[in-house]
């Protein structure tokens, strides 16, 4: 049996994080693999399917394009663990799919890192603004999160900002917003790469920003503190505010600016916070308590209905012209691209595809295509089918999400919590 998902993310939990930076300095021993994140993964997109109910999430790399067409299996040569399905159907939800979030934040990043490096060749400089605000264990993500995209808004127009804007000769801006939940509840707040001249005194600017940010909240109702509202961050600094284990590497990087503002999902929560899919490994393990279950499910059901029809992030008018990248919606960037260096290993047809559903086996075929090849998928499929014929037929959600087919003509409402 599967090691439960609540296991995994107290595992991830157990990394010597620096309290300053949010550096995380050493994995520990028990660190996940590679074949472990895999499991995760596939683990934690079934797990969110399940608690919303949504058939959407349920068939993502789960339904075939086509009914006729076989599921391809391919392989990046030369880089580990890098083997991944063609021929399913990808849903683009950034907010509640373990696999589009990390596709997606992966070329996000790709884009916003691109961005970065043509301003600094021309001699800009780029710098990190948070943004966040005062709240207490009570006040509802949707309220929070409303507080501070209206706060955002009102800075824009507030003529303190373009006081600052001209003085530091600000180009653009690309916004995100990160979601941690802890013991004072929900914690939305803002990351902005602010594309500026070099040279910007980064105090005069957060001195500058921190009475129109506080002046943009209180219209909200909300408030922030004048250390913790606002806080300026250069590119040196910026680059070193995380470091982490990257999506899909086996080789720690240092955490970009790029990362920070795209790959939010991918954080690990720290000083008793937790992270989205930290809290859905706590409803997904059957070891935890019957009330921590419900407390997580109760939050998820907030997150999807507050996040619902919301970006992950967003660009400032032009500024993505301005840097000649086109616009490409996350449903796109969610459909696995091929390129040269890709290599197809295998063919799995419909009816076998139906086998390693039911046993929930996505992960190991990619696995077993890494290390064995076409010749070992074969017989991974056989073993199932086998399995299957075997089996008493108890359904569990791979079968259900087998029988469902296809997506509906429209992409189904997430439920109201």
């Amino acid at each position: 049996m599967a090691e439960p998902l609540g296991n995994y993310g107290q595992t991830v939990r157990q990394t010597a994080i620096d309290p300053d930076t949010g550096e995380i300095l050493a994995p520990s021993p028990e660190a996940l693999t590679p074949e472990k994140k895999r499991a995760r993964k596939y683990g934690r997109a079934r797990a969110m399917a399940a608690l919303l109910r949504c058939r959407y999430l349920a068939g993502c790399h789960a339904w075939m394009q086509s009914k006729t067409s076989p599921v391809a299996v391919h392989v990046k040569p030369g880089v580990a663990r890098s083997a991944f399905y063609g021929g399913l159907q990808s849903c683009g939800l950034v907010h509640l799919c373990a696999h589009c979030q990390p596709k997606i934040a992966t070329r996000r990043a790709g884009e916003v890192q691109a961005a970065v490096d043509a301003w600094m060749s021309e001699g800009g400089a780029v710098l990190l603004v948070t943004l966040t605000l005062s709240h207490g264990r009570t006040d509802p993500l949707a309220t929070t999160l409303g507080a501070l995209k209206d706060a955002g808004q009102r800075l824009a127009r507030h003529r303190s900002f373009a006081t600052a804007a001209r003085a530091v000769g600000l180009l653009g801006r690309i916004v995100a917003t990160e979601y941690m939940h802890g013991a004072n509840g929900w914690h939305p707040h803002q990351h902005q790469l602010w594309f500026v001249r070099a040279g910007v005194d980064q105090d005069a600017l957060k001195a500058a920003l921190d009475s129109a940010w506080s002046a943009s909240l209180q219209r909200s109702g909300f408030s922030a503190s004048e250390a913790h509202g606002v806080r300026v961050d250069g590119g040196e600094q910026a680059a070193q505010y995380v470091a982490k284990m990257s999506q899909g590497e086996k080789k720690p990087k240092p955490w970009t600016m790029a990362d920070e503002t795209t790959r939010t999902g991918s954080k690990v929560g720290r000083n008793g916070s937790r992270s989205v899919w930290e809290i859905l490994d706590t409803w997904a393990d059957k070891g935890s308590e019957k009330a921590d279950k419900a407390q997580a499910a109760a939050l998820l059901h907030e997150y999807a209905a507050a996040t619902r029809g919301t970006k992950a992030l967003t660009w400032s008018p032009g500024l993505k012209k301005r840097f000649s990248l086109a616009e490409v919606a996350d449903e796109v960037l969610a459909e696995e691209a091929q390129d040269e260096t890709t290599r197809l290993v295998t063919l799995v047809e419909a009816d076998d595809w139906r086998h390693v559903l039911r046993h929930r086996a996505q992960a190991g075929v990619l696995t077993v295509a890494e290390d064995h090849g076409a010749r070992g998928v074969a017989e991974l499929v056989q073993g199932l089918r086998e399995a299957s014929g075997r089996a008493n037929g108890r359904p569990d959600l791979a079968q259900a999400t087998e029988e469902l087919g296809q997506y509906p003509a429209g992409r189904q409402p997430l439920p109201d919590t």
